[in-house]
């Protein structure tokens, strides 16, 4: 804590890039070995302005992860055989 009743604005943000880095940095291989971390290392630099609200954030965040799925053989092949009943 760097205020005596709790965190200032400043440190809880560098709490927040400090957490993010480190499940960046992990990986998904704990949670979930299907993503490669080399997934995530494309989003490392990509940045959202502090006037974007929360429910444009959702809508990025799902637009990306769809257009990941799409882009994916592997899940378009799962989706196709999924869609046939296989």
């Amino acid at each position: 804590m760097d205020l005596p009743d709790g965190y200032s604005p400043k440190r809880m943000l560098e709490i927040l890039r400090l957490r993010a880095r480190y499940l960046l940095d992990r990986g998904s291989t704990l949670n979930n070995p299907h993503i490669p971390k080399r997934f995530f290392a494309t989003l490392a630099n990509r940045t959202v302005p502090v006037s974007v609200g929360a429910d444009e954030l959702r809508r990025r965040i799902r637009r990306t992860i769809r257009q990941a799925a799409l882009a994916s053989t592997k899940l378009g092949q799962l989706a196709a055989a999924y869609a046939t009943g296989l």
